[in-house]
């Protein structure tokens, strides 16, 4: 699978980067990592990494919630990691967002701030810039190793 990643990244760059951060902020089980290290092996640009990545992230933290707003059944049964995020919404309301950029709470959290229709404009401030901040953090010392 990851020889399919890597020549993913080599064929289309920048726009595989955004569709693999996309599919990574879903509940399907990629991770960005792993396609941040091989884009920066392939040449590409620190900046542009975390512009993509951001990019395909947002993209999906915002399709996750609409998501939960528009199609999900509250009182469907949960997978362990959900009932954990749905306990934080429950109890912190917006304010537990702030964990939103975690690889294991963070997706689940923006799907559950739909379903409890925490208000968009909040979830927005709160959950792009962590995210975006996020991936400078993960570029950075990424392209540390990298050199």
């Amino acid at each position: 699978m990851h020889e399919i990643i890597i020549e993913f990244i080599r064929e289309y760059g920048f726009f595989a980067l955004i569709v693999i951060s996309f599919f990574s902020a879903s509940i399907l089980p990629f991770t960005t990592e792993g396609a941040i290290t091989a884009s920066l092996f392939s040449g590409i640009s620190p900046q542009s990494v975390v512009i993509a990545c951001s990019i395909g992230n947002i993209a999906a933290c915002g399709t996750n919630y609409f998501i939960g707003t528009f199609f999900y059944d509250p009182d469907k049964p949960h997978k362990k990691s959900m009932r954990k995020a749905q306990k934080l919404i429950q109890k912190y309301g917006g304010w537990s967002l702030l964990l939103s950029w975690t690889p294991i709470l963070g997706d689940p959290l923006t799907f559950l701030s739909g379903v409890f229709r925490i208000n968009f404009l909040k979830f927005s401030a709160i959950v792009y810039p962590l995210r975006i901040l996020r991936y400078i953090v993960l570029v950075y010392i990424t392209a540390k190793f990298v050199k």
